[in-house]
């Protein structure tokens, strides 16, 4: 067996992933003291300040879960295509001798006749067909003035 083609590829994101990690966790303390500054807020306005900031810090949270669900999948599946094909022994050529033999030249000569013969009568037809309905009608209109004019002429003895 040969091989024909071979392509591998790949991405190690384990740094990638371990970063995410890191920066998961980050995130979830910064929303867990949010949250505790959201039970201390004194005014109404404090509230609505914290509370958005903790929805930002959320929608970050989610996109990195986001991100780290990917990079699992991702390295869960691989793909590997291998092409093989079977070696195939190399044909030896063996000389032929240079013989003349009119039979099969004559074989050759009527076989090309006998396709020029069937291109003209080809030909033909098209032309038949494709200039009939011009060709007969502008024939016998060529006729009949042919007839009328002679038709006037004395016959000569």
């Amino acid at each position: 067996m040969k091989v024909v083609d071979e392509n591998t590829s790949g991405q190690d994101v384990s740094q990638e992933y371990v970063d995410l990690e890191a920066r998961l966790a980050n995130l979830e303390a910064a929303a867990a003291r949010l949250r505790e500054f959201l039970k201390e807020a004194k005014s109404v306005e404090e509230a609505l300040q914290v509370e958005a900031r903790l929805r930002e810090l959320e929608g970050e949270i989610a996109q990195v879960k986001g991100r780290m669900n990917f990079l699992k999948g991702r390295s869960a599946y691989s793909l590997i295509t291998v092409i093989l094909e079977p070696l195939r022994p190399t044909p030896t050529p063996t000389p032929t001798p240079l013989v003349w033999n009119p039979g099969e030249t004559f074989r050759e000569a009527t076989g090309v006749l006998g396709i020029l013969l069937r291109g003209l009568v080809d030909i033909s037809i098209w032309m038949l067909v494709r200039g009939g309905p011009f060709v007969l009608p502008a024939g016998a209109i060529a006729f009949a003035v042919y007839r009328l004019r002679n038709r006037h002429r004395p016959k000569a003895l």
